[in-house]
């Protein structure tokens, strides 16, 4: 984020491999291996093992197809009053998951300062990278009348933004960008 643009902001995060993530990708590579012997075994078994040469082939497309489900990025912009969250998993190709108007948020704070009585059972929106990252955030938005929770990572210019953005907004001192 350049530093005399005061009403855009942009970050990235790689998501992490833990927990469901993390289980994910573990399956992907057991399919990976499952696939090769099951190839391997098949054409062996029928005599025609000159086949097998190809499997590397195979499996590079099978990664390639797969792999970056569990392997992208989180994205999150400020622009035009907006914060907007992409899922990117090359540069070129992204999908927008969720947008809210900053000024709409009933509260954005630290998730150190978001106490037990203030759960409840709304949707939850998870963007950080890791769960255990120390610059969490949370947004209490509406979301079709319903209050939901969206989790993200937050720099120390975006957290700025969005407290001129929405005065709602707790500015934490324990951000070290």
């Amino acid at each position: 984020m350049s530093e005399e643009n005061l009403n855009y902001a942009e970050f990235g995060v790689a998501k992490k491999a833990e927990g469901k993530n993390k289980l994910h990708r573990i399956l992907l590579v057991c399919a990976y291996v499952l696939f090769a012997v099951a190839y391997a075994g098949i054409f062996i078994s029928v005599r025609i093992p000159q086949v097998i040469a190809i499997l590397p082939i195979f499996v590079w497309m099978f990664i390639f197809f797969t792999w970056k489900h569990v392997k992208f990025d989180y994205e999150y912009k400020i622009e035009q009053g907006e914060m907007i969250f992409v899922k990117a998993y090359t540069p070129k190709k992204k999908k927008e998951l969720f947008r809210f108007r900053v000024r709409e948020a009933k509260k954005i704070v630290p998730i150190t300062d978001f106490s037990k009585q203030d759960m409840f059972t709304g949707a939850v929106y998870d963007f950080r990278g890791s769960s255990k990252s120390p610059a969490s955030y949370m947004a209490l938005v509406a979301v079709d009348g319903k209050d939901a929770c969206v989790y993200f990572e937050a720099t120390v210019q975006a957290v700025k933004l969005l407290h001129r953005l929405n005065d709602k907004t707790i500015v934490s001192g324990d951000l070290k960008f």
